[in-house]
């Protein structure tokens, strides 16, 4: 009456046996490349959230690295340029910075990783950025480069 490994069955009722078999066959074959990219959905899902991961610690460390050359540009030019001169500098940052010096250096960190760069002129800062934009006004006073947030 059935035969399973053809697609078109034929039985003595008529065309009503052939329709039932087409229907079957139809979601069998539905199941079968459901799950056939299911099984590569869960096969490629790992790959693409390390991939989510990897960028978002790479913005992170472009931002921290931002920061640094900003800050270190402006602190060597207000070096420079000598006492009584400030700059304003805007920053945005994708989570919470601390900012630290410690004589002619400064460190950039934030919960993952640190980054310290030299200066001309010794430095006094200790400041947490929060996440978003903020600005900084940086300036040399007695010799000595300081930052505060802009409010």
């Amino acid at each position: 009456m059935f035969n399973l490994g053809l697609p078109i069955t034929l039985n003595n009722s008529g065309n009503g046996g052939m329709k039932i078999l087409l229907r079957a066959q139809i979601s069998l074959e539905f199941i079968i490349i459901f799950a056939i990219s299911l099984s590569f959905l869960i096969l490629w899902l790992p790959l693409v959230l390390k991939t989510g991961e990897d960028t978002t610690s790479q913005i992170s460390d472009f931002y921290i690295k931002d920061i640094s050359y900003d800050l270190q540009y402006i602190s060597d030019s207000l070096c420079i340029l000598g006492e009584g001169n400030k700059r304003q500098i805007d920053m945005m940052t994708n989570h919470i910075i601390a900012i630290n010096s410690s004589g002619k250096s400064f460190t950039v960190s934030d919960e993952s990783q640190n980054l310290t760069s030299p200066t001309k002129c010794r430095m006094n800062v200790s400041l947490i950025l929060d996440k978003g934009r903020t600005s900084l006004i940086i300036k040399n006073e007695n010799e000595v480069i300081s930052a505060e947030i802009q409010h």
